[in-house]
């Protein structure tokens, strides 16, 4: 009678296992989607424009629409700013959205603006 069961969740923590090694490279290699590169201590982290800005107006609009100097930069250079904290931003932003510490993302404009200030 648990056989069956046992099989399926087998195979379930297995796919659970590949989707979360995948999601670790997730950004950290381009991706047919992905039409913007940020440089952030030596290296690149990879997302794309619309969901940025979707997200965050105040900012990422401003970035890519010609605003603010990054706009012509390819990549973007975000000097000061740590590697792993941007990689979490970008996880956060984009699907399949990463939970922020179990709390609403209603925070997240703000969030965005204080961490890439």
């Amino acid at each position: 009678m648990f056989a069956g069961y046992r099989s399926a969740y087998v195979i379930s923590t297995t796919i659970l296992a590949v989707e979360l090694m995948a999601s670790e490279r997730m950004f950290t290699e381009p991706w047919d989607e992905g039409d913007v590169s940020f440089v952030v201590e030596g290296r690149k982290i990879y997302a794309n424009k619309t969901i940025l800005s979707l997200w965050s107006p105040a900012y990422f609009k401003a970035m890519f629409s010609g605003r603010f100097k990054e706009s012509a930069e390819k990549p973007v250079d975000l000097p000061g700013k740590r590697y792993n904290d941007v990689l979490e931003l970008i996880r956060v932003l984009h699907p399949p959205n990463k939970l922020v510490d179990g709390k609403s993302t209603v925070f997240v404009e703000h969030q965005t603006i204080s961490l890439l200030k």
